[in-house]
């Protein structure tokens, strides 16, 4: 699938949605035994693309460091980096997704492990846009900020938009990073 369709179709919950859906995942993991947030951390940011300081605040780390130090450390247990593959989590993501999906119209959203850099960039700003929270770098912070800027955005936005060429020979520039 084109990384525009990707971008197009991924479904951003509203604040009021992303806490019945912590809940949710919060519930589906107790009933199948997984007593740690550190997947609900790693769920809600690669299905959601939402910022860690909301992720800390809806799963009950008592910072936004904690709640990517989660998300960091189940990525690394696992050998490939792809959590939603490694054998024991495998079943746990499936059952999530489909959780997200079904009652929550997330079936569009790629998991971000698996998005191109660009198409999680956009994500993440779009998320973020949608929530409300950001990532902001403070001293000691280890983990990246919420993106600023994001040329895919741009350019979606710019298309979506119908530009005149004009306009955008002024108020653009247009490099070949050939």
């Amino acid at each position: 699938m084109k990384i525009e369709n990707q971008y197009r179709e991924a479904e951003l919950l509203s604040l009021p949605d992303l806490n019945q859906l912590a809940a949710d995942v919060s519930a589906e993991l107790q009933e199948e035994g997984y007593p740690h947030k550190d997947i609900a951390a790693w769920f809600l940011r690669n299905k959601c693309y939402i910022p860690y300081s909301l992720i800390a605040e809806l799963v009950g780390y008592s910072s936004p460091e904690k709640a990517a130090r989660a998300d960091q450390d189940l990525r690394w247990q696992c050998e490939s980096g792809m959590v939603s593959l490694w054998g024991e989590y495998r079943d746990i993501v499936a059952k999530l997704q489909s959780l997200a999906n079904t009652f929550y119209g997330l079936g569009g959203n790629v998991l971000m492990e698996r998005a191109d850099d660009d198409l999680a960039e956009a994500l993440l700003i779009e998320a973020s846009i949608t929530c409300g929270y950001r990532d902001n770098r403070r001293n000691g912070q280890w983990f990246q900020s919420t993106p600023k800027e994001s040329t895919l955005r741009n350019l979606i936005l710019i298309l979506d938009e119908d530009v005149p060429v004009k306009h955008l020979i002024r108020n653009f520039t247009i490099t070949n990073n050939y």
